[in-house]
């Protein structure tokens, strides 16, 4: 806005424009501060990135056009007007260290992000590969129990056929002797001679 310093129709256009988008962005910084969600974030920081673009064009423009109308106001006035622009220019400057440093929590909290998704991630595989291992560990075992159950079966059913065998026919010398088990006993009886039975009896009575 003009104010109290004299100005051209032509630099109060500017001025009042260079206003506008002043409000503009202080309005787009305090509603970025509520935003939580980062792709509206980023979203945001561009289309303040791009005012403030226009912000500079138009101080540039106001540039010009005072150094074109310097010969024609009082020496005063151009000051009080560059004056001005300075304060323009400080402000401009001021939005994009704002700007900058949204930028810069931002990108930090991008960083973090990625850092906690990273470190997630590191954890989850070092448990995965825990419990791999783990599984890996009780199917080893698993298989030898059964490898040994399997043997043992294996073992008693051969037993039992032996066992079987030798219940059928104890006299085969072909079957072998079964492991952990005593041969059979003989079952020949032993005849005593009539000799060795007059012997006895003469020698009892």
């Amino acid at each position: 806005m003009a104010g109290d310093v004299p100005m051209s129709p032509e630099l109060e256009q500017i001025d009042s424009e260079i206003h506008d988008i002043f409000r503009a962005l202080a309005n787009g910084f305090q509603k970025l501060d509520k935003i939580k969600d980062p792709n509206r974030q980023t979203k945001q920081l561009e289309e303040l990135t791009g005012k403030m673009r226009e912000c500079k064009r138009l101080i540039k423009e106001f540039d010009r056009e005072l150094k074109d109308e310097e010969s024609r106001i009082p020496p005063e006035v151009h000051r009080q007007l560059n004056e001005k622009k300075q304060s323009m220019v400080a402000m401009s400057n001021q939005e994009l260290i704002t700007a900058g440093r949204k930028q810069i929590d931002e990108t930090d909290q991008a960083i973090e992000r990625s850092k906690m998704v990273v470190e997630q991630t590191i954890e989850v595989g070092t448990q995965t590969a825990t419990t791999l291992k783990g599984q890996t560990e009780q199917m080893g075992r698993i298989v030898n129990e059964l490898d040994t159950i399997q043997f043992s079966i294996k073992k008693a059913t051969q037993l039992v056929k032996e066992i079987g065998r030798q219940i059928v026919n104890p006299n085969n010398k072909n079957i072998r002797d079964i492991p952990g088990l005593a041969p059979p006993a003989p079952t020949a009886r032993r005849l005593l001679s009539t000799r060795a039975l007059d012997t006895w009896h003469t020698g009892w009575f």
